[in-house]
């Protein structure tokens, strides 16, 4: 079985010692799921060595970073000094290396540091330094050519000038709530909205087609901007594309289409155009649009309207931007189509 090494590479901790941060859940979530295929060593600092049994550890790196460790100019450098050290030191003995979070010293330390031949070297990335024009710019451009794969995370949120991920995307015992075990995977799906509505409905199908997924839940206008597509568009254009005779280039990826859904009170829960006989004043419409106008205006969202846990974080969010936008409404968002 192939050996992967994964590194806790920056070791955050508060003065007490206590670890703080998602690196623990990272490691974990990622020890176990590599668990099946690799043999699985760590090299880990201090604070996080309590969490895993000794016989998984190859090393413990010689620092962590705490508060203390960064309260002057001389301790901050001299922590710099040993995250790059620990860097190429990790380079140089192992083959497949995992860097599970990441800061710019990881990307100065690759940069000094001399890649073997069919070595495998792995990041997840957190930051957006990446993407301004300065020094850390160049440096990382440089570093990351030594990498095989950086996973960048698309589920920041941005507060005042620091970058966070929720407690909420990497604890799955918020999902073992709602979602049977074995049955439903939570996964990231890196990629941006593209507001093509129809077209971008084929597209979505054809990238999970690629994943193995045979069905794809389209809904009222998927991926649509405004009033621009028809409610149902996304749904009617399966059923207008060509299905050639060769099964290879064939979208087999099909829909399940879903026609109106919401809250229904006399239901008693959630309903359709299909199940439901009531009348509109007994229906709550759930719509993104109308939960950002409720967040941007600081009105309180109606029951039923989400999951509580991610409730709080968009609320948290909300409360915290500094330059509002004016959330339009339009007619799906209304119900007024419906």
């Amino acid at each position: 079985m192939n050996r992967i090494t994964l590194v806790d590479y920056i070791g955050y901790c508060d003065s007490k010692g206590e670890v703080t941060g998602h690196t623990a859940k990272t490691l974990k979530e990622t020890k176990e799921m590599l668990s099946d295929s690799y043999d699985v060593s760590m090299v880990v600092t201090p604070p996080y060595a309590q969490f895993f049994d000794d016989s998984c550890i190859a090393s413990v790196l010689p620092y962590e970073s705490s508060p203390q460790r960064q309260s002057s100019k001389f301790k901050k450098i001299g922590l710099y000094i040993k995250k790059i050290r620990a860097v190429r030191n990790i380079v140089n003995n192992e083959s497949t290396v995992w860097f599970v979070n990441t800061d710019f010293w990881l990307y100065v330390g690759l940069l000094f540091s001399k890649k073997k031949k069919r070595q495998k070297i792995f990041a997840t990335n957190y930051l957006d330094f990446y993407s301004k024009k300065n020094l850390k710019n160049f440096i990382y451009n440089c570093a990351v050519k030594k990498i095989n794969c950086v996973f960048h995370t698309n589920v920041e949120l941005k507060r005042d000038k620091h970058q966070y991920v929720p407690d909420y995307w990497f604890d799955k015992r918020k999902y073992d709530k709602y979602f049977v075990k074995d049955f439903v995977i939570q996964a990231g799906y890196p990629l941006d909205m593209r507001y093509a509505g129809p077209r971008e409905a084929l597209l979505h199908a054809t990238f999970r087609q690629n994943y193995g997924i045979n069905r794809q839940i389209v809904g009222r206008d998927h991926a649509g901007v405004g009033d621009f597509y028809g409610m149902f568009e996304a749904q009617e254009i399966f059923d207008k594309i060509p299905q050639p005779a060769e099964e290879g280039k064939r979208l087999l990826c099909q829909p399940l289409k879903i026609d109106w859904t919401f809250y229904c009170h006399k239901c008693d829960g959630m309903a359709s155009m299909r199940t439901c006989p009531h009348s509109k004043e007994d229906r709550v419409i759930l719509s993104g649009t109308k939960l950002r106008k409720f967040l941007s205006e600081g009105k309180e969202v109606p029951d039923h309207f989400g999951r509580p846990e991610v409730l709080a974080i968009l609320k948290d969010y909300y409360a915290h931007l500094q330059n509002k936008v004016e959330i339009k409404m339009q007619r799906a968002a209304s119900g007024s189509t419906m």
